[in-house]
């Protein structure tokens, strides 16, 4: 059960990742996904990092994004991405798995 949520996770995660347009929804792009005014600005440059494939440069302001806002799952999903585009699969895995559970999946 656990390897098909993990699964899942990835193939979330990469579908989250994939989304190259601002026409495209794009949930790290809404303010009111998360909670603190502070980590809504930290994800969105933690995921413009991600989408310029640079994951080690995301990894700083995801981290701070996370730490603001505990509850918030696109901070999670974010480093998870930032992670498994590092190929670091274990740190991914984790964060993934976290975003996925407060999202409700």
């Amino acid at each position: 059960m656990r390897t098909v949520c993990l699964a899942l996770a990835v193939i979330s995660a990469a579908a989250f990742a994939q989304r190259k347009t601002p026409a495209q929804a794009r949930p790290w792009a809404e303010t009111k996904v998360v909670k603190n005014e502070r980590a809504a600005e930290l994800a969105r440059a933690g995921r413009e990092l991600l989408d310029q494939h640079q994951p080690s440069r995301a990894i700083v302001p995801l981290t701070e994004c996370a730490s603001l806002d505990p509850s918030s799952y696109v901070c999670a999903m974010s480093l998870g991405v930032a992670y498994l585009q590092m190929r670091d699969r274990s740190t991914a895995s984790y964060w993934l798995e976290r975003g996925s559970r407060l999202k409700g999946h």
